[in-house]
C-alpha cells in the first residue's frame, strides 16, 4: 500500500454512469515500481462504495454501451495476459479484435450487440490458435533499414518540457541506436548490431521480466480509458501501440548504449515516459506522425516494426 500522504497523487478516479475506477499513475516511481515489477497477471477489485462527489465524471451514451465497452475491455486485458504467444503478437490480437468490431458493430449500441458475441467468441477461438499465428508471423516481411531509419527519427524527436529522466533515456537511447563511433557506420551495419542487441540482449530480458511490459499496457489501457473515449476503436488502439512502441525503442537503445537492460532501467524508462505522455500530449502525436510519413499509419505495418519475427522465434 502506499502512504496516506499520496492520497491524491498519483491516484486517479473517474465515473462512469453508476460504476466508480481507482487507479494509480505510474508517473509515481513508487507506484511504477508496484505495479511494474508484480509477476502476477493484474487484478482488479470490485467492491461497493458510497457515492464520491468528488470524482470527475466521464460521459458516456448510455447504460448499454457502458456494458458494450466493459466486456470489450475485459477481452482486451485478457487477450493482453493472455501468456501463451509473446507480448508483441498479444498486442496484434487485440487490434485484430478491435478491426472486427469496428468493421461489423458500428456504432456501438443496443441494436448491434447482438454481434458482438459471436465475435468474441471468433476471436477466442484464434486465441487458441498460438502455433498457426507465430507460424503466419515468421512469413511477415521485414525491412530492417527502413525499421532503424524509423527508430531513429523517434529517438531523435526531442520532448518539450522539463523532464530530465527521458530526456536522459531518450539521449542514450538515441546514442544507442545510431552508434557511438567516430566513423558513422552504413545503414545496414547498425541494422545488424540493433538486431544482435535485440535478439541477444534485450529479448532474454524480457522474456525473464515479460511482466513489466504487460503490466505496463494492462494498466494503460485501465488508467487511461480504454476503450471508454469518444473516439473510434482503431484510434484509441493506435495511440496504446504508438505508446508500446515508444517505450520499446527507447529499451533497445538504452540496451545497446549500455550493453544491457535492467529492471531499474526499464522502471526508469516506463515512469518517466508516463509522466511525460500525461503532461505532454504533442510528444507521442508527433511520433504518430513519423510513422505516417513513412507509411506507417495502419496498425498492422506498424507491427512490422515492433516485431522481428527471427526474435519471436528465439524467444518461444
Amino acid at each position: 500500500m502506499l502512504s496516506d500522504t499520496c492520497k491524491n497523487y498519483p491516484r486517479q478516479k473517474k465515473i462512469f454512469g453508476l460504476q466508480y475506477e481507482y487507479s494509480l499513475s505510474l508517473s509515481c516511481p513508487e507506484a511504477a515500481r508496484r505495479i511494474l515489477l508484480d509477476q502476477e497477471k493484474m487484478c482488479f477489485h470490485e467492491d461497493q462504495i458510497s457515492s464520491d462527489k468528488e470524482l470527475p465524471i466521464v460521459e458516456t451514451e448510455s447504460p448499454d454501451r457502458l456494458i458494450i465497452l466493459n466486456d470489450i475491455r475485459a477481452v482486451i486485458i485478457f487477450t493482453l495476459q493472455h501468456r501463451e504467444v509473446s507480448l508483441d503478437i498479444r498486442l496484434l490480437l487485440v487490434g485484430i479484435f478491435l478491426e472486427a468490431i469496428d468493421n461489423q458493430v458500428n456504432p456501438l449500441n443496443s441494436q448491434t450487440i447482438e454481434q458482438l458475441p459471436q465475435i468474441t467468441q471468433e476471436f477466442c477461438q484464434l486465441l487458441l490458435q498460438s502455433d498457426k499465428i507465430k507460424q503466419e508471423l515468421r512469413q511477415l516481411p521485414s525491412d530492417d533499414a527502413l525499421r532503424l531509419k524509423i527508430f531513429a527519427e523517434i529517438m531523435n524527436t526531442n520532448p518539450e518540457g522539463t523532464n530530465y529522466r527521458f530526456s536522459k533515456c531518450i539521449s542514450e537511447a538515441a546514442q544507442g541506436i545510431l552508434g557511438q563511433t567516430d566513423t558513422p557506420p552504413t545503414s545496414e551495419e547498425m541494422a545488424r548490431r540493433i538486431k544482435h542487441v535485440a535478439r541477444e540482449q534485450l529479448i532474454p530480458f524480457l522474456s525473464d521480466n515479460g511482466q513489466i511490459l504487460e503490466n505496463y499496457l494492462v494498466h494503460t489501457v485501465f488508467h487511461s480509458l480504454f476503450p471508454f473515449k469518444n473516439e473510434p476503436l482503431l484510434q484509441q488502439y493506435t495511440k496504446l501501440v504508438c505508446h508500446y512502441l515508444i517505450v520499446k525503442t527507447c529499451l533497445l537503445g538504452l540496451t545497446a548504449h549500455h550493453g544491457q537492460m535492467t529492471e531499474e532501467m526499464a522502471i526508469c524508462v516506463i515512469q518517466s515516459y508516463c509522466k511525460l505522455s500525461e503532461h505532454n500530449a504533442p510528444y507521442p502525436n508527433r511520433v504518430v506522425s513519423i510513422l505516417k510519413n513513412n507509411g506507417y499509419a495502419e496498425f498492422r505495418k506498424i507491427f512490422l516494426l515492433i516485431l522481428d519475427p527471427e526474435a519471436e522465434v528465439k524467444s518461444e
